[in-house]
């Protein structure tokens, strides 16, 4: 999917220090909308291939999980103004679980 790999790139390229300090945004707030956006997107995606069922949920749990994981360890081992954080991995988690949670009411709303 597209937006997963623009997540990808926009988590691995490269910062200057004066970015980092100028954000008006917490970076924090910034995992979390972008991982909630990318539960939305793939459990639409599965919603449209297949029918969702629990499993779905679960698989796109996971994929939150893996995905923001193998980011992380991608940016501990970058050269360049990038780190390994765990509160990185709680807020992708967190924002993958709001998606989640948002897509089963939509799907239940839906559906009734």
């Amino acid at each position: 999917m597209l937006y997963t790999l623009g997540v990808a790139f926009l988590s691995l390229m490269p910062l200057s220090d004066e970015v980092v300090e100028e954000s008006p945004v917490s970076d924090k707030f910034v995992h979390f909308v972008f991982y909630t956006i990318f539960a939305i997107v793939w459990l639409l995606y599965f919603q449209t291939n297949e029918r969702l069922k629990v499993k779905k949920y679960l698989k796109v749990f996971l994929s939150v999980f893996v995905f923001g994981m193998i980011i992380e360890c991608f940016q501990y081992i970058m050269p360049y103004n990038r780190h390994f954080d765990l509160t990185d991995v709680f807020f992708n988690l967190c924002g993958g679980l709001l998606g989640i949670l948002l897509m089963f009411i939509v799907f239940k709303v839906k559906k009734a």
